[in-house]
């Protein structure tokens, strides 16, 4: 499968709204997110065979709005890299956006 796959492409996907995720369900429980209305896991197939999980969780921000937070599972080394990453990246933006405005 490896060789004839050039371009990452969605392999499979399953959708869950009944099941939220531990990271929506944290976020609604301290007041920080509505309710995630709907959760998917994507199985993106990558060019160099493997297949690799993505959560997907969506929310309703207004009547014409929403929200999709996308980000790796948890599933391996790579995956839990790429989020500590996401969130340093996030803390950073945060801290130089907090200091411009001091």
């Amino acid at each position: 499968m490896g060789r004839e796959n050039k371009n990452p492409h969605l392999a499979k996907f399953s959708g869950r709204p009944q099941r939220p995720t531990p990271k929506s369900y944290i976020l609604q429980s301290i007041g920080w997110a509505p309710p995630a209305f709907d959760h998917h896991e994507w199985f993106i197939s990558t060019p160099d065979g493997k297949t690799r999980r993505y959560v997907i969780d969506y929310y309703a921000v207004d009547e014409l709005t929403f929200s999709v937070d996308v980000r790796p599972a948890l599933d391996d080394f790579l995956s839990i890299r790429a989020r500590g990453l996401n969130i340093l990246e996030d803390v950073k933006a945060k801290l130089q956006h907090n200091s411009k405005e001091e």
